[in-house]
């Protein structure tokens, strides 16, 4: 399990973010190449800006992978194949829409013995045959919310996902929030 840190646009405070959160679960855009870096379990630490310095507020575990529905109804009917796929939602989660954007979730599979870095690869290779740029997103739900935000200084901002150094572990997962890992079309998305 890896360790991840992500600041939170600015169309958000900590309170929208958390309450969007727990309506919603969390969706975030991130690119191939640092999907391809991330795995189902991993922890990521949402950061924000507090009176000039970085806090971790929240975070949430990497228990759901995102992509186009086209792609995804392709990829999961190979996975399905080669027994990868252990249940299927048919119908999906209906319109989501947030502030940094909307969509329809398509069906979600519920996957075992294949991890987000092949996932991605695979995807990669629809992706290029089209030559599309490829986009993910990755989600999942809180694990904690900290009441008194954790000081994260030393971590300057940055766009996207930052795997963490050393025991940048702020809090334990509560395993009962811990799904099975999962991959969810996404249709008509719009961002925000």
């Amino acid at each position: 399990m890896a360790k991840w840190s992500h600041y939170i646009g600015g169309q958000y405070t900590k309170s929208s973010f958390i309450k969007e959160a727990l309506e919603q679960e969390i969706s975030r855009r991130i690119s191939a190449r640092q999907a391809q870096k991330m795995s189902y379990g991993d922890v990521v630490a949402c950061l924000s800006w507090n009176q000039g310095r970085p806090v971790v507020f929240a975070e949430f575990t990497v228990t759901r992978l995102m992509l186009p529905d086209d792609v995804s109804t392709i990829l999961t009917a190979q996975l399905n194949e080669e027994g990868c796929i252990s249940e299927t939602s048919e119908g999906g989660g209906g319109a989501i829409n947030k502030k940094c954007g909307f969509y329809i979730e398509g069906c979600t599979h519920t996957v075992s013995g294949i991890d987000i870095p092949e996932i991605v690869a695979r995807a990669n290779a629809f992706f290029a045959e089209r030559d599309e740029k490829p986009w993910y997103m990755i989600g999942g739900q809180l694990d904690c919310i900290f009441d008194v935000p954790r000081n994260a200084m030393g971590t300057p901002f940055f766009r996207g996902f930052r795997r963490a150094t050393g025991d940048a572990r702020w809090q334990t997962p509560s395993e009962q929030n811990v799904r099975d890992p999962n991959i969810a079309g996404i249709i008509n998305y719009q961002r925000g």
